[in-house]
């Protein structure tokens, strides 16, 4: 089965966006989402000072400008996107930071968990793991329900420092993407997760399968060389768990891409 050739979740930080598409050009992408991190926006690190920032940072329209003049020249379709974190309370700044814009999508979300960096807290037991993991839903069922954002990333990404999932995580992600569908909102599966979390993102795909949930296809790549990383795995997973399709954006417009 091929692949749609999508890729919706890719940042420039830490490279550079020529180097960015010229791997995409190569490695056969027909859609390419540019979706950097709002925290390495001048106008939107002051707003999550908890988290830190992962390259060079630029303004709004630095971003902006850069990505829709490429998107002018490239040989492949480029939509602009941001990934957005949702942190209750935040809700207003955020705004103020995307208005203005047209984005073509926007990415929702959870780095941390009311105060706590998931990439950086280990839990101290089964007990506070297993809570944190139900907080993380119930915060990503909140990002969802906002009606802010047309994707919601890695949504196993909780992985990277809790091992202790709960015994009933497949009805945290049915509940998961049952909101999603309702909302419209695409679950994103990560090729960073499809290649470290397997069976997770295979979870993920049978819950979006069941709840009739569009997904999104997203390597995560920083580096040229992760672009489009395991999102044939990740496609092969979603259509083997009866998911809908892959979602395509341009202007906030959705479409969905079946799976050939």
């Amino acid at each position: 089965m091929a692949w749609p050739r999508v890729d919706y979740h890719t940042h420039i930080c830490e490279s550079t966006v020529d180097a960015m598409l010229a791997s995409a050009v190569e490695k056969g992408v027909r859609e390419y989402g540019i979706s950097e991190h709002i925290f390495m926006l001048h106008e939107g690190q002051p707003i999550f000072p908890l988290i830190p920032e992962e390259g060079i940072p630029f303004s709004r329209a630095q971003y902006v400008d850069t990505c829709r003049e490429r998107s002018r020249m490239s040989k492949i379709s480029i939509r602009l996107g941001l990934e957005v974190d949702y942190v209750p309370g935040t809700e207003a700044r955020v705004a103020d930071v995307l208005a203005g814009v047209e984005w073509d999508y926007l990415i929702g979300s959870i780095h941390e968990i009311d105060g706590i960096d998931l990439f950086e807290h280990p839990p101290a037991d089964a007990d506070e793991g297993k809570r944190l993991w139900r907080r993380y839903y119930e915060l990503s069922i909140a990002a969802i329900e906002s009606s802010a954002f047309d994707v919601l990333s890695h949504p196993v990404r909780n992985m990277v420092r809790n091992p202790y999932v709960p015994e009933d995580i497949d009805d945290l992600l049915s509940v998961l993407a049952e909101s999603a569908a309702r909302n419209g909102v695409a679950l994103e599966l990560n090729g960073e997760d499809t290649r470290r979390w397997p069976k997770m993102v295979t979870a993920l795909a049978k819950a979006s399968g069941g709840a009739g949930c569009a997904v999104s296809l997203g390597s995560d790549a920083h580096k040229p060389e992760s672009v489009a990383q395991s999102l044939q795995a990740a496609s092969l997973i979603a259509a083997e768990a009866g998911v809908p399709g892959v979602v395509s954006f341009q202007r906030r417009d959705r479409r969905i891409l079946a799976f050939d």
